[in-house]
């Protein structure tokens, strides 16, 4: 008999246990010998829970996990380890003898959306339960199951009779499902275009409809699931199946809001409820930052379509006790009995490699505590459940000590003296070791599975991550986030605390929200005395400095209290909190009821103290971290067998796994590909790819989705109108972009800190900002774009903008830099057209022929990232310089051609105020609400369409509708000259994107002022702008306050 392998594997989370679930799959005999070590006294990773044995065995845990209907893998694993626990007898007294035991189907969900008076209203859907259970399905779902599927979802959640469709168009709605369903599709792309045509039409039609002021809040609803659903559709057959891909992953460079824009979707609807949610769920937030949001559109779409329309059974499962019971006892007990060991209390301290680096030759291990007994028991059994506690088991059950009084005592004191501190788990921990240990290669393991969080890689890898570029990009460029969670006992049901409806899952609203109240039954508190239980999670802000990881348990202390106030204080007590949901827990003085919360410890206590009584904790830890999908890093992922060295396996769901975002059934998928990797088992993986691999042709296995989506769709809207002309071919797949030393070019977002902008309003004749629009944008595009300028409208914004900085990594770690600006704004509508012939107006975007900037680093990737035309140029602000009353910017600029001349700087523009007694602008305005700010502008500069342009009563009856400072559109020219023919193009495209401000203050200038300036052969002033001299004067001015985010922009057209 050969002798057996050994695999060391390095974290207890579920990538780590279900790698050695599969490496002790009995197929495999005894090939492997499979070693666990695990620092601290429990499994779980983030999602480890503890049981408080002193607090009537509540269950505390890291956040609020739920499962999916789709996580088809995760569900395979626990069915096999429920199975295999019952048939040994492992657990004889537990109440959770099977997978569909330990789960509780949840068919209803809930988002909120703001209702427009600063409050909230609830946006419930309860979703068909199939009748199945998750983990039984085949690897690969088939485009008959695709289709069937869709459409019985889509029946049971619309009843909209087939006759009410037209004929004509229930007979193309047919045509292409049929066309799509065919395995064969000789003609795929003919087929897609087809039906891409029909969305694009629908599109349109859809956006118009659902714009109508008389709808009720289900009609609007129901109509941005439309629009959500055509724009899917359009934008995975235009970027994906007409481009011959393979995976949502070229999609990825793109933030998912930004990819639905550049399809077509309105800004209402990329800011709906379900659009918020596909953000919160993925905890998709640069720096855990609200104004941030960031989400890889092809993971977002993967992610979206697999749970929607692929689950089984319910859209959502909770557990029936906490993750620690639920999952983690049954998987420890199941590997035990397979015979893994399992090394708690051993922390892992760093790997070395061989001379040669082609493999880890040691590790060393801290091993923390002495134990009295041969082996450590972890676990302790509460109501027949084996559960993890919240503390190690120095003692168990039976009364056997395992671990020295005197080390129990110490670890207790040093938690105590720092609350919110784990002394064994915790990176910033001053515990010392008891031992130090060294692994080495060949003796105590031949393979590794590093299954280790993200975060935590740089702590134990560095000689590693130094050798290996694929390791040191990824570590670089895929950002993690600390989270935050608390946990609610109550003293009414959820009726009494005053939410209407059933159990739910809350999101898109300030902190996520889960009614758990059936841990009650597992728990062991008196009778009666909980009636409802409430777990919140969401992320935590990153502090602008956090300490090196080490020993510092004030900095996890600092921020558990963080958590505390800002939960206690600023959401449960705070203006707006619960009140929305819990509508009968607040007094008519909206202060919360604190006598709801349930505290045994001290009942005597009143107002906020009984929030002492509650759980909560702040995710701080490196192995705590989550790993964020944020656009443009799917590329750093590498596969399982991909470390660069020989004997080094990589297990999580931060390695490529098929779906690319943080998820149990992710970790799930890492876990698998990293036995593969040793065992070459299992060869197929559920979900690894997005298209079926045995489906000739085409990849028609998920795709089969868009032609029931198609009938759907129909059915909703009950649109009848002839297709539109057919849109031009898709442009070809983009390469990847050579990083060089010395670049200043830096992919978007980009954030800006504290913005101060002096806006000063000018008229001009509509006529003349219309040549101006259709030179720079119509005229390029052949008339496939329209841009119209229907206000008499022009802004010169001079801003001071204290930080700015890219917000993707590595560059957002780089530092920030102060910029000033100058820039000149005509406000445009974007029309489209629509089936019946008549431009619609889409949006309204801000156009900037001109902005000087001075600094580089703004200026190359204003030019290079969105097409910005913009110069570097002396940018004068009052108030930001000395002795300084006027505003003005100096560039480089040719009065009059002189061949023998030098080209010197000029003073282009000046403008300062009319009075010589007049306050310096920036010194005095009159403070204005946002929404008042708004109403002003839209007044004085949105004013009503001249009657040259032919679309003017469409714009007037859209500008209320279509006017948002909390979302500003611009639009540029980008092109590159050529290098060859100097008056030609070699790349030219129209570009959007969306500016995200956030509000800080702002109002309007108390002085008047006027604009002097020279026009010159470089910059035509006069002409662009339809005026007939300088000076000019300033119709109105203010001075605005804000942080905004550019967010990526989108091609919506390219020569």
């Amino acid at each position: 008999m050969s002798q057996s392998e050994k695999v060391a594997i390095f974290g207890g989370g579920i990538a780590g246990l279900t790698a050695a679930y599969a490496l002790t799959d009995p197929s495999l005999a005894t090939r492997y010998e499979v070693t666990v070590y695990q620092m601290g006294w429990r499994l779980g990773g983030k999602g480890a829970s503890g049981r408080n044995r002193e607090r009537h065995d509540r269950i505390e845990e890291h956040g609020l996990h739920i499962w999916l209907g789709c996580y088809e893998n995760a569900f395979r694993v626990m069915r096999t380890c429920y199975d295999e626990c019952r048939r040994a007898n492992l657990t004889p007294d537990s109440p959770f003898q099977s997978v569909e035991d330990a789960f509780d189907p949840q068919d209803l969900i809930t988002m909120m959306e703001p209702d427009g008076a600063g409050s909230w209203d609830p946006w419930s859907i309860t979703m068909p339960s199939t009748g199945k259970f998750p983990g039984q399905q085949s690897q690969c779902i088939s485009v008959a199951g695709a289709v069937r599927r869709l459409l019985e979802l889509m029946d049971k959640l619309q009843q909209v009779p087939l006759d009410r469709m037209s004929p004509e168009r229930l007979g193309q709605v047919r045509q292409a499902k049929e066309r799509l369903g065919d395995s064969e599709c000789q003609n795929c792309k003919q087929d897609y275009r087809a039906v891409l045509q029909s969305l694009e039409s629908l599109q349109i039609d859809s956006k118009r409809s659902w714009a109508a002021e008389d709808q009720t809040p289900e009609q609007r609803r129901r109509a941005i699931l439309i629009e959500l659903a055509i724009t899917l559709g359009k934008g995975v057959l235009r970027d994906v199946l007409l481009e011959g891909h393979t995976s949502f992953d070229v999609l990825d460079q793109h933030d998912f809001r930004g990819w639905l824009r550049q399809h077509g979707a309105s800004r209402q609807a990329c800011d709906s409820a379900p659009v918020r949610a596909a953000y919160e769920i993925v905890f998709g937030y640069h720096r855990g930052e609200d104004d941030k949001p960031s989400y890889a559109a092809g993971v977002a779409t993967r992610f979206m379509l697999r749970w929607v329309l692929t689950y089984e059974g319910s859209l959502i499962y909770k557990m029936r006790a906490g993750m620690g019971d639920i999952i983690f006892s049954p998987l420890y007990l199941m590997l035990k009995n397979r015979g893994v060991e399992f090394k708690f209390f051993h922390r892992l301290g760093s790997m070395s490699l061989s001379p040669d680096k082609s493999h880890v030759a040691s590790v060393s291990i801290d091993r923390q505590v002495d134990l009295e007994t041969p082996q450590y028991d972890p676990l302790t059994w509460i109501k027949g459940v084996p559960c993890w506690p919240s503390e190690p088991m120095y003692q168990r059950d039976d009364g056997t000590r395992q671990i020295p009084l005197a080390q129990q005592q110490a670890i207790q004191a040093l938690a105590e003296e720092h609350p919110g501190l784990e002394p064994l788990e915790s990176a910033y921990s001053p515990w010392a070791s008891q031992e130090k240990l060294e692994l080495r290669h060949g003796t105590d393991f031949d393979k590794i599975v590093l299954a280790v969080a993200l975060g935590a890689l740089p702590l134990h890898c560095q000689e590693l991550i130094e050798n290996s570029p694929d390791l040191r990009k990824m570590v670089l460029g895929m950002p993690t986030i600390g989270t935050q969670s608390f946990q609610l006992w109550m003293s009414e049901d959820r009726h009494g605390l005053g939410w209407r409806g059933e159990a739910t899952i809350l999101d898109s609203y300030l902190d996520s929200w889960a009614d758990f109240s059936h841990l009650d039954a597992v728990e062991s508190f008196p009778p009666q005395t909980v009636k409802s239980i409430a777990y919140f999670s969401r992320t935590l802000p990153e502090p602008d400095a956090p300490p090196p990881v080490g020993p510092n348990p004030a900095y996890p202390v600092e921020r558990t209290e963080w958590v505390k106030r800002s939960r206690r204080d600023e959401f449960l007590g705070g203006a707006t909190g619960m009140k929305p949901i819990w509508t009968d827990s607040y007094t008519d003085e909206g202060e919360f009821r604190w006598d709801r919360l349930v505290d045994l410890q001290s009942p005597e206590s009143v107002g906020k103290d009984r929030f002492d009584a509650q759980f909560w904790c702040a995710n701080v830890n490196p192995t705590d971290r989550y790993i964020q999908s944020l656009a443009g890093t799917t590329q750093y992922r590498v596969g399982a067998g991909e470390s660069g060295f020989d004997n080094v396996v990589l297990a999580g769901d931060w390695i490529r796994t098929g779906l690319n975002v943080g998820c149990i059934e992710s970790a799930t998928n890492g876990g698998l590909m990293a036995a593969r990797a040793i065992c070459g088992q299992p060869v197929e993986v559920s979900g690894e790819f997005d298209f079926c691999p045995r489906t000739s042709g085409c990849f028609t296995s998920l795709l089969a989705i868009f032609s029931p989506l198609l009938a759907w769709v129909r059915k909703l809207c009950r649109i009848c109108c002839p297709p539109p002309p057919p849109a031009p071919l898709p442009t070809p797949s983009l390469p990847m972009y050579v990083e060089r030393g010395g670049d200043q070019s830096f992919p978007a977002p980009f954030e800006f800190k504290t913005v101060d902008a002096f806006a000063f309003h000018l008229s001009a004749p509509a006529s003349a900002l219309q040549r101006l629009c259709d030179a720079h944008l119509n005229a390029p595009t052949g008339g496939r774009l329209s841009y119209v300028a229907p206000f008499s409208s022009v802004m010169m914004v001079f801003s001071n903008i204290a930080r700015s900085r890219p917000s993707l990594p590595p560059a957002s770690e780089y530092g920030w830099l102060p910029e000033k600006n100058f820039s000149i704004w005509i406000p445009l509508i974007a029309m489209e057209s629509t089936s019946t012939g008549i431009p619609w107006p889409r949006a309204i975007v801000w156009y900037q022929p001109y902005i000087m900037v001075d600094q580089a680093w703004a200026l190359t990737s204003g030019r290079e990232v969105y097409g910005y035309p913009k110069a570097l140029a002396d940018v004068t602000i009052p108030g930001f310089e000395t002795d300084q009353t006027a505003f003005g910017v100096k560039t480089l600029a040719v009065e009059a051609a002189d061949p023998a001349a030098e080209v010197r700087r000029l003073e282009l523009l000046k403008i300062r105020p009319t009075s010589s007694s007049a306050v310096p602008a920036g010194g005095q305005f009159d403070q204005t609400q946002a929404a008042d700010l708004v109403e002003d502008m839209k007044r004085k500069v949105l004013v009503e369409p001249e009657a040259h342009n032919n679309n003017s009563s469409a714009v007037e009856s859209r500008v209320d509708t279509l006017l948002s400072l909390t979302d500003l559109t611009g639009v540029f020219l980008k092109q590159f000259r050529d290098a060859g023919v100097g008056n030609q193009a070699c790349y030219q495209a129209i570009v959007e994107a969306d500016a995200k401000p956030s509000f800080l203050g702002g109002g309007s200038l108390s002085d008047s002022y006027q604009v002097e300036g020279i026009d010159t052969i470089t910059h035509p002033f006069l002409a662009d702008f339809g005026w007939s001299s300088f000076p000019r004067d300033v119709a109105n001015a203010w001075h605005l306050k804000f942080n905004f985010t550019m967010q990526a922009g989108r091609e919506v057209w390219r020569a």
